[in-house]
């Protein structure tokens, strides 16, 4: 049974939320190297919070801590607790959540010790399930707001220095710097884009390490940021406000400091998306982490300064879900191994032994995920297919689907265009077979 307890300090000091003090570092540190992982375009990493172990998603583009995932967590200490209204990008409206003072997050040899964390209890806010492994919270402003940030998406890891003069000045030399803003806890940058074609037009942008996408475009913001002609409808993800719809486009340039891209894919969420979003003056949109990741990256909030540097992921193409269907971790199932192992002297209770001509057999089971289809987009390959919302994956290719994690069915169905896949669903009490070509309608 989980236990979670909210300790009330009625007696307590006022809580200085952004108090350098309360951040302490280990006496033998200058740095610290955090490993994460990086899954479906998010940054995933370890942290404590109250002796508690979580993984939580770092993310540029959030002010708060938030804490929305208590799944298998037995006893959890909270202090200071009070109830609050919380919204964000997405369709829903504003929710119900919990902010509670005077935590302590650690994080390797670093703790705050005055952490401030927003619970959300709504078990519908859960993004365990887009990204196939457990996820807990999430983290931004409060990671990178006293610290120099590196994060290095080629060798998947943040290193977190005390003071830029922590960082050797030979690899600084190696990056070039574009300045930034920090309005509201979040950092943006000054950008351009070519819808079609013509001159570029200027964009500000949240730099956002919480979005899978290139970039976002908000299109009632400049009278230039219209949606180009070739564009399709689409589920373009899920914020703490619900699932977030509008046009999937790609444009002509984008420009981040001294580079440019030609053809990335851009998203364009519509009215009901944005409506609970408060924007900061002037802003046009986000650029995430499907551009982002073909950098090294320094975040230096104090300095209002982000040092980039082209890595190996730098020319890898734009993709996009070509099959129209989106695919989530609904759960896991027990399943057996392969090969079973002939034993002796069984105790009788056991379930997973069988007999067999006389000799004990006995199968090791293991949980394995099972994945469903959340989304099915309108005239897609998966959708004229048949494939329909709700059917439960079997197989994909011939192959058990517990066998591909979430980030291989993803690299699956951003591939190639005209590459054949074929789908085993269980829908209701039948087990259906589907195939499809991958279509590149952009």
């Amino acid at each position: 049974m989980r236990r979670i307890f909210f300790i009330i300090l009625i007696f307590g000091l006022p809580i200085l939320s952004y108090c350098q003090d309360s951040l302490s570092w280990r006496p033998d540190k200058n740095k610290i190297v955090i490993p994460f992982k990086f899954v479906n375009n998010l940054i995933v990493f370890p942290v404590v919070v109250n002796k508690v172990k979580f993984q939580f998603i770092l993310d540029t583009g959030v002010e708060k801590t938030v804490l929305f995932n208590l799944e298998n967590i037995e006893e959890l200490n909270l202090f200071d607790v009070e109830k609050i209204s919380l919204k964000g990008l997405g369709s829903g409206a504003a929710f119900e959540a919990l902010k509670s003072n005077n935590n302590t997050m650690e994080i390797e040899g670093m703790k705050d010790f005055k952490h401030t964390l927003y619970i959300i209890s709504d078990g519908d806010i859960n993004f365990s399930s887009q990204l196939g492994i457990p996820v807990h919270g999430i983290t931004g402003y409060n990671f990178f707001k006293n610290n120099i940030v590196e994060i290095n998406y080629s060798s998947r890891k943040i290193i977190v220095y005390k003071s830029l003069e922590d960082v050797r000045p030979r690899k600084l030399k190696k990056y070039d710097v574009l300045d930034i803003s920090i309005e509201k806890g979040k950092p943006y940058v000054m950008s351009a884009v070519v819808l079609e074609e013509g001159l570029p037009i200027p964009v500000k942008l949240l730099v956002d390490s919480g979005s899978t996408n290139a970039l976002f475009l908000f299109e009632d913001t400049n009278e230039r940021l219209k949606i180009p002609a070739h564009n399709f409808e689409d589920y373009l993800g899920t914020g703490f406000s619900g699932d977030i719809y509008g046009r999937r486009s790609k444009v002509a340039e984008l420009y981040f400091g001294k580079e440019m891209f030609q053809y990335p894919l851009a998203a364009f969420p519509d009215d009901a998306s944005l409506q609970h979003l408060s924007i900061v003056q002037g802003r046009n949109g986000s650029v995430g982490n499907e551009v982002l990741k073909r950098f090294s990256l320094i975040f230096d909030y104090r300095n209002n300064t982000l040092y980039y540097k082209k890595n190996k992921y730098f020319l890898t193409p734009f993709h996009y879900n070509m099959s129209g269907i989106d695919i989530e971790h609904s759960g896991k199932q027990w399943i057996a191994d392969d090969k079973g192992i002939f034993v002796s002297n069984l105790s009788s209770n056991s379930t997973s032994n069988f007999n067999i001509g006389g000799n004990d057999f006995r199968y090791n089971y293991i949980l394995k995920p099972i994945y469903r289809i959340t989304n099915v987009r309108k005239d897609s390959p998966g959708g004229v297919a048949g494939l329909l919302k709700d059917d439960i994956l079997v197989s994909i290719n011939n192959r058990p689907a517990y066998r591909y994690s979430i980030q291989q069915i993803t690299d699956l169905l951003q591939s190639e265009e005209g590459r054949v896949v074929k789908m085993q669903v269980r829908r209701k009490n039948q087990v259906l077979e589907y195939e499809f070509r991958l279509k590149n309608i952009l």
